[in-house]
């Protein structure tokens, strides 16, 4: 999808510049068209000599010094790392390449319905009619500069610095499911749902989620 594919463009572009001043919505527009459209090569210059450039079926983001390149990231690579899946509301499935089972559950009812003295780690509840199907269920992209709205909080919060207030270590960040409608984070499985997705006492309807590992 267009919007993991943007979040690896930007997360390559942070990765060298160290912040996207200077990159606007249009540069990553241009960007995706470049990365993943057709053609033999083609090639597209950004601003402090950063260009992308696309060679049959390779990308990269590459970094000049005058003429020179001394630095390039594989924009595929980066993209392939990512682990995806959709999930399936009312259904048990196996993502393999996040390790986890997934079983979710449609629940006619409002908040009564929660068992709020068992919920573990492992469940999430949320308003099924506030979430904006598809859902989608991956891994945290690194310097893609998520943001959420954990429960209870005010305001919102990146994924990056969340991990680091929970002490989560870096390299067990990419095991972490991230649960996603289109246009939000509903769960960090296993940690904290979105604040936007609670229930409350207007929901009808609950999607319950449970992660198993595997």
């Amino acid at each position: 999808p267009d919007v993991l594919k943007k979040r690896v463009i930007i997360a390559a572009i942070e990765k060298f510049k160290g912040n996207l001043e200077n990159i606007k919505s249009a540069n990553i527009d241009d960007a995706l068209k470049t990365c993943f459209s057709g053609g033999e090569r083609k090639e597209l210059s950004f601003t402090d000599n950063i260009k992308f450039v696309k060679e049959a079926d390779k990308i990269y983001l590459i970094y000049s010094s005058g003429s020179k390149d001394i630095a390039s990231i594989s924009i595929i690579k980066e993209y392939d790392m990512v682990k995806e899946y959709d999930m399936l509301p009312g259904k048990e499935q196996e993502f393999s390449r996040l390790g986890i089972r997934c079983i979710s559950e449609i629940i006619d009812g409002g908040i009564d319905n929660i068992k709020k003295e068992s919920i573990s780690c492992s469940e999430a509840y949320v308003d099924f009619d506030k979430i904006i199907f598809p859902v989608k269920v991956r891994t945290w992209i690194k310097n893609g500069g998520e943001k959420f709205y954990p429960l209870g909080a005010f305001g919102s919060k990146k994924l990056h610095d969340f991990f680091i207030d929970k002490k989560v270590p870096l390299s067990f960040r990419n095991k972490v499911s991230l649960f996603l409608d289109c246009e939000k984070i509903i769960w960090i499985g296993k940690y904290i749902i979105d604040e936007r997705v609670k229930v409350d006492l207007n929901t009808r309807r609950i999607l319950h989620i449970k992660i198993f590992d595997i």
